[in-house]
């Protein structure tokens, strides 16, 4: 089995790219005070858990205490990037099985810790929309100058919607050729609709040839 360290370079590799958005990204988090991102896609496999994790190692490089935060319930997975388990993250938290300190927990990467989903819950939205999940958010923002949010397809499920709302700011990551402008076009309006603040689009996936 790979070492986590090998797992974590293995990201790296598109460093540059991710330090270029987050430089774009700094002038609206600086402008309107961000300090909390969702990551949103509008189907699953269009590379928004990748961009998620880059994005947070990209802050952390640059000297930024940065938390990720898996809230897709319905297919976690940045546990596994750590090389973690599941069985103790958000969804325990939110249900008041675990505490904070249990939850919160150091990568290899300087500067990057996480937090896993945790088992799924059958009452996902609910437990998004808490005010344990207020609370929560307000807790990261005392001790994280950024944190970085993963959410299930938007087009899919609610809970993304719910954590777009309760972030200051989204991030869109849209594969390039797979999204239809309508589709896209809709997912936009349900976010200004929830309130959401969306600060940028990530076209992901895209070739010299598309060029």
């Amino acid at each position: 089995m790979p070492k986590l360290k090998d797992r974590l370079e293995l990201l790296p590799k598109v460093d540059e790219a991710f330090t270029e958005l987050k430089v774009n990204l700094d002038f609206s988090i600086k402008k309107n005070g961000m300090q909390s991102l969702a990551v949103l896609s509008g189907n699953a496999g269009e590379g928004r858990t990748t961009s998620c994790l880059n994005l947070a190692m990209a802050y952390a490089k640059a000297g930024k205490k940065v938390v990720v935060l898996d809230a897709d319930f319905r297919n976690p997975s940045t546990h596994v990037t750590f090389g973690d388990s599941n069985h103790v993250g958000l969804s325990k938290y939110l249900a008041k099985q675990a505490p904070y300190g249990d939850i919160v927990k150091n990568s290899a990467y300087p500067g990057l810790m996480y937090i896993p989903a945790g088992p799924s819950p059958l009452n996902a939205p609910e437990q998004l929309a808490s005010a344990e999940m207020d609370l929560l958010m307000q807790d990261l923002k005392q001790h994280f100058d950024v944190i970085v949010v993963d959410t299930p397809p938007a087009q899919k499920f609610i809970d993304a919607k719910i954590m777009a709302a309760k972030c200051d700011g989204v991030l869109l990551v849209m594969e390039y050729g797979k999204v239809r402008p309508a589709a896209a076009q809709r997912l936009k309006e349900e976010l200004t609709h929830a309130a959401a603040q969306l600060v940028g689009i990530l076209l992901n996936k895209v070739t010299v040839k598309n060029i």
